[in-house]
């Protein structure tokens, strides 16, 4: 129980301090601290599935990262000068890849034949940014959630024409995907100031899924880098 009570006492103890270092912080602050800004984003995301337990090596051999394209708008509002929240609305192309040997060495050089899984999102970031004031340079690192809703899921396989030596694809829709993603992203990024509350801006991320993507298979869940360049305003 005394044990407790000390705990209790540090927690106390270091919530005033933060407090307190908050405040004066507030006080410091010259210039407007609450301040709302619109971004606009595009990128590209590099994207796999990462499944939640250990795949045999036949299958984890043959997994590739799938390119896709990520654009979208935010809304940041900043408390401080230093932290403030971020709320976004994006399209997201992920999904993955996989090369399973097929002995058409013509017609695939690296004798694999690429399967596209392709996962349409639209996904809702909500962030808490943190960035260091350089004139007119800053340097930000931000972590939050970033629930997704599924729009789109498909399988693209190739079809290989032996007699014509070429390569047709047939899509077909993935109707055992989940329609809800929940991700876990932390980032960090640049902002250069061009005009008066006006900046380009550039960010890298990494977000990792949280639920199974389908209903039917143990893919596991969505793994994504990615990086994006654009306006504030």
């Amino acid at each position: 129980m005394g044990q407790l009570f000390k705990i209790i006492g540090c927690i106390i103890y270091f919530s005033f301090t933060f407090m307190s270092d908050l405040k004066a912080q507030k006080v410091s602050v010259q210039k407007k601290s609450s301040k709302w800004a619109w971004n606009i984003k595009g990128g590209y995301n590099i994207a796999q599935f990462r499944p939640f337990k250990p795949l045999p090596d036949t299958i984890s051999r043959n997994v590739r990262r799938k390119m896709g394209f990520l654009a979208g708008i935010s809304v940041n509002h900043q408390f401080t000068d230093i932290f403030s929240a971020e709320l976004g609305a994006f399209y997201a192309g992920k999904g993955a890849s996989f090369g399973f040997p097929n002995g058409d060495n013509l017609i695939f050089p690296e004798n694999e034949r690429p399967i596209l899984f392709q996962l349409d999102y639209i996904e809702m970031p909500l962030l808490a940014k943190f960035r260091l004031p350089q004139r007119k340079l800053y340097l930000s690192s931000f972590a939050g959630i970033v629930p997704s809703y599924l729009i789109a899921s498909k399988l693209i396989l190739p079809q290989v024409n032996h007699k014509l030596g070429a390569i047709t694809y047939e899509v077909i829709n993935w109707d055992e995907t989940y329609h809800f993603d929940l991700g876990i992203s932390v980032g960090a990024g640049l902002q250069l100031k061009v005009g008066r509350g006006q900046f380009i801006l550039v960010d890298l991320h990494y977000t990792m899924g949280t639920r199974n993507i389908a209903s039917t298979t143990e893919n596991g869940r969505n793994e994504v880098w990615g990086i994006m360049i654009g306006f504030g305003f």
